[in-house]
């Protein structure tokens, strides 16, 4: 079956990401003024985009989630088109267990699912990550891992308030 794919990437100040679907919509965040909380300007950033698919009425049946940050091949894209069964599918872009959570940085959805997602009115502070499982269930794409760049090594054992075994997320060897 032939898709019309679009794919959204909300940003802050750079895309990384060069990899795509269809047709790009991009969003600069507009206000970082909801606080310290990265979860609750992540969502307002989200919604701001969302808003304006509403208002442009795309023509689409699927949307691929793109965190600004996430490194992917054609291939893994595609991949994750072919295997797409109408549940949010995802690539993995955590190079650790992620456990229970499932990382939607790379998510491919139905455009009308995108848009019964409440990022704002309900638990603003919760992880869009969260907002998607919760409402629909999300899956990895086996076998495939993409990556989010960084400039810098980073090391914790803290994955959203939870402890897991401690990781390092390597620098990117290049930008996108």
């Amino acid at each position: 079956m032939e898709h019309n794919v679009i794919t959204l990437i909300p940003y802050v100040d750079k895309i990384y990401c060069k990899a795509v679907l269809g047709e790009v919509y991009v969003h600069q965040q507009t206000c970082s003024a909801y606080g310290r909380n990265r979860e609750i300007n992540i969502n307002h950033n989200r919604h701001e985009l969302q808003q304006e698919i509403r208002k442009d009425g795309v023509n689409a049946d699927l949307v691929l989630l793109m965190d600004s940050d996430v490194i992917a091949d054609n291939e893994q894209l595609e991949a994750l088109l072919e295997n797409f069964e109408g549940k949010p599918l995802a690539l993995r872009t955590k190079d650790f267990d992620t456990g229970r959570h499932v990382c939607c940085a790379c998510c491919l959805m139905r455009l009308e699912d995108y848009l019964a997602i409440d990022y704002v009115g309900e638990y603003v502070d919760v992880c869009q990550c969260s907002k998607i499982m919760e409402k629909f269930g999300v899956s990895y794409l086996e076998g495939y891992q993409a990556h989010e760049w960084r400039d810098v090594d980073r090391g914790t054992n803290i994955f959203h308030g939870e402890r897991v075994t401690y990781h390092v997320e390597k620098a990117s060897v290049k930008e996108g």
